[in-house]
């Protein structure tokens, strides 16, 4: 595991913080103590001292107390002339006593200016008491005792004022020493009392400190446990490497990553698990990293699995070489090798076709473009064979796009089998393919469309059904230096186009007047999409006549484009260009207006023709559309018209697209109540089946059988099979292409229902027809009744 010691300075420094926070503590304690022991001597002192002046107070008063004892003995000898010796021993006493406080004073702290006032007091009192009992023995006057008295008293007097001066003065001592002591153990007190709180700070700073020391302290080996859990556990690889690109230390991720132990890694260079062919750009990117102190090098590298394959790795290198804790180079290493497989299959999905793995227009033109800048190095010239399946949604529509994509993959099994080693195959999308031809000189790209055509004409099974296609091919070939790419694929597409409108199933070389052709579709593509708008969309009429009395029974509503320098073209012209666009749905909707229009103003003008019908076309591409009953039902409501009169024709390719989708679809027009015929009944691929399943009410027989009736058994046959099988479906039949007598003749006999053809009238306009209706109509009348 990765360690990161503690330097030594720090470790000092935590030390000498541990001392330092213990000393304020003691120096306040010691200084408490001393401060104590002070106060304590002071107080002690200050309390002697008082009691020495309360003494010297006690001692003052006996003196003064003794003095008036002496005055006593000195006013009874006089009184009575006697010196009893009771008398003589109280003044024996008094003296002794005064003498011996006298002696005490000093002691005491009497002031020398006191004691000597007392001393002389009491001299004077005691001279002239020794004077009074002198006296009295001798036997002295009375006056003369009294005179000796009366000085008696005044030294009496003085010595008890001036005691009265001393005990006052001690008093005062006393008093201010008694405030002295107050204070001064107050002023101990709240001292002590600062030394207490400062002690209580600096032990609770002291002990925050410590504490923050220890949450420090904490926190760092929480994050050095979690950094060497992150290190432990990470899945990149982390590595410390010297100089050299020696390891000295590496993550235990390189189990995980490369399944080798990174004990066994530790101490070895890192070119060491390099692929060989990565090894110079390693050491390139370490020396790199190492050179300067603040770079960051990040690149990939191969390193070797200990099952011999390779990861490839993203590193990061960091120069940490100056830091004393890391002392290398940290590498910083991720396994990316399930990003490259992902980002090599995103860029192979991006040029390839994901259902036949081949490359897809991106691609080809890529190569395409590198092809064409070869062949102008060398004169060489260049070939595009474009690929266009015939019929193929025909096989979609019918089996599914499942058989369509299985039907994809042999057609490109096959076209592969067709090609030259040097030429490329490529998938454009849907059912187009194309062919990258090098060397392309002489009639090689014509060769490689033959070869096309012949692997295409064996039948493909699918779902144990064989299943024929062919494909229209168009051919480019490179004429100049500067040929481009896409102008290239376009003219082969161009000559594609050619050569499916010439019949498909064969090839096309392109030449420069098909782009003028090009330009032209491309130009009455246009014009198409907005021809509705500038109202040159026509809508013509053909009667359809009740072969068995010969009266108009309907009329079918046919397109035509009135084009503006084209003239009025037939929808051969342009219906096929706008299946392929999608513009037959506007179209489809305009003629279905139209018709319902044109059939409401008839029933308003002829009475004959309130029992008419009308019939449209409907594209495959309008079952495509989730609004087309709607459309129809708000159609019929505009023009309020009975839904019975209007015959919607779709022809057999519809039920190809999806039979249940399109026969929810029918039976909701059923629900409408239009009437539905399938039209061109016999060219397309319709099935008893679909008969069934369909709520179909009439078949409308193709022209190509009706226009061979009399001259081939075949057709006979043919149209007589489809009227029988109208009839036991209790289907009406309509016959179309009526050109002869003949004709008319044969299917009125078959029991064919309607017809309509040349025979009885071409489709015109409307105000047209209106006139043959009203002629017609006027012949169905009896003689009688038919207007002069």
């Amino acid at each position: 595991m990765m360690k990161t010691p503690r330097p030594q300075s720090e470790t000092a420094d935590a030390e000498a913080l541990g001392a330092y926070r213990h000393a304020p503590v003691l120096l306040l304690a010691a200084a408490a103590v001393v401060i104590l022991i002070a106060g304590s001597s002071t107080f002690i002192a200050i309390s002697q001292s008082i009691a020495a002046h309360r003494r010297a107070q006690l001692c003052i008063q006996r003196v003064e107390s003794l003095a008036f004892a002496m005055r006593s003995v000195a006013s009874e000898v006089r009184a009575s002339r006697l010196v009893s010796p009771a008398a003589k021993a109280r003044y024996a006493i008094c003296k002794e006593g005064i003498a011996q406080q006298l002696i005490l004073l000093p002691k005491l702290g009497a002031s020398a200016e006191s004691i000597a006032s007392i001393e002389h007091g009491y001299t004077t009192m005691r001279r002239e008491t020794d004077a009074l009992l002198a006296a009295a023995k001798r036997g002295r006057s009375p006056a003369a005792l009294r005179a000796i008295e009366t000085r008696i008293e005044a030294a009496s007097d003085g010595v008890e004022a001036v005691c009265a001066a001393a005990i006052a003065q001690h008093e005062e001592a006393a008093t201010f020493a008694d405030w002295e002591a107050r204070s001064a153990a107050i002023g101990c007190i709240f001292t002590i009392l600062l030394v207490i709180v400062n002690l209580f700070r600096a032990i609770e700073k002291r002990y925050q400190e410590a504490f923050a020391l220890a949450a420090e302290r904490r926190i760092l080996r929480h994050n050095e446990a979690r950094f060497h859990a992150l290190v432990e556990n990470a899945t990149d690889i982390i590595a410390i490497l010297d100089r050299s690109g020696a390891m000295r230390y590496v993550s235990p991720a390189t189990n995980r990553v490369l399944g080798i132990a990174s004990s066994s890694l530790v101490n070895t260079r890192l070119y060491n698990v390099v692929h060989h062919e990565d090894v110079e750009h390693a050491r390139n990117i370490v020396d790199q990293a190492a050179s300067d102190m603040a770079s960051k090098v990040s690149s990939e590298l191969r390193l070797m699995h200990m099952d011999r394959s390779y990861r490839t790795v993203e590193i990061i290198l960091i120069n940490q070489l100056a830091l004393p804790e890391v002392g290398g180079i940290i590498a910083t290493l991720r396994d990316i090798t399930e990003r490259k497989q992902f980002e090599e299959q995103l860029t192979h999905h991006a040029f390839h076709d994901a259902l036949t793995g081949l490359p897809n227009r991106a691609l080809f033109l890529d190569r395409l473009s590198l092809a064409l800048s070869r062949a102008a190095n060398c004169e060489d010239s260049v070939a595009v064979v474009f690929i266009d399946l015939d019929n193929f949604k025909v096989v979609n529509d019918s089996l599914g796009h499942q058989a369509g994509d299985a039907m994809l993959l042999e057609v490109a099994k096959r076209l592969r089998s067709s090609l030259r080693p040097d030429d490329t195959l490529a998938r454009l999308g849907g059912d187009e393919f194309t062919i990258l031809v090098e060397n392309a000189a002489g009639d090689a790209a014509q060769q490689t469309a033959q070869s096309i055509v012949k692997v295409l004409e064996d039948p493909i099974i699918i779902e144990g059904q064989p299943c024929f296609t062919s494909a229209s091919i168009g051919i480019a070939l490179s004429e100049r230096g500067d040929d481009i790419a896409q102008f290239l694929l376009r003219d082969a597409d161009t000559a594609m186009y050619a050569a499916k409108t010439s019949g498909k199933g064969r090839y096309s070389v392109f030449h420069r007047s098909m782009n003028t052709k090009a330009a032209e579709r491309l130009e009455m593509e246009a014009e198409l999409r907005t021809s509705v708008e500038r109202g040159e969309i026509c809508v013509y009429y053909q009667p359809i006549i009740g072969l068995a009395v010969g009266d108009v029974v309907g009329v079918e509503a046919l397109i035509r484009w009135n084009h503006p320098t084209r003239g009025v073209l037939p929808p051969s012209k342009f219906i096929p260009m706008a299946e392929e666009t999608g513009a037959i749905v506007p179209l489809g909707y305009h003629v279905i207006s139209e018709a319902c229009r044109q059939l409401a103003e008839w029933r308003d003008t002829y009475d004959f023709a309130r029992s008419m019908s009308m019939s449209v076309n409907l594209s495959p591409r309008h079952f495509e559309e989730p609004e087309l009953v709607e459309r129809v039902r708000d159609l019929i409501d505009l023009h309020k018209l009975d839904p019975a009169s209007l015959v919607i024709e779709i022809t057999e390719n519809v039920t190809f697209s999806d039979e249940e989708h399109t026969c929810a679809k029918l039976n909701r027009l059923k629900d409408v109540g239009v009437q539905l015929a399938i039209d061109d009944f016999g060219t397309g691929y319709s099935s008893m089946a679909y008969l069934k399943s369909f709520p179909i009410d009439i078949l409308k027989i193709d022209k190509s059988f009706v226009g061979r009736l009399g001259a081939s058994d075949e057709d006979d046959a043919i149209v007589k099979a489809i009227i029988a099988l109208a009839h036991a479906m209790r289907l009406d039949v309509t016959s179309e292409g009526i050109e002869t007598s003949l004709q008319n003749d044969i299917l009125r006999d078959l029991g064919c229902h309607y017809g309509q053809g040349f025979l009885f009238a071409k489709p015109a306009s409307g105000p047209e027809i209106a006139r043959f209706l009203a002629a017609r109509h006027e012949l169905q009348r009896p003689p009688s009744l038919r207007i002069a």
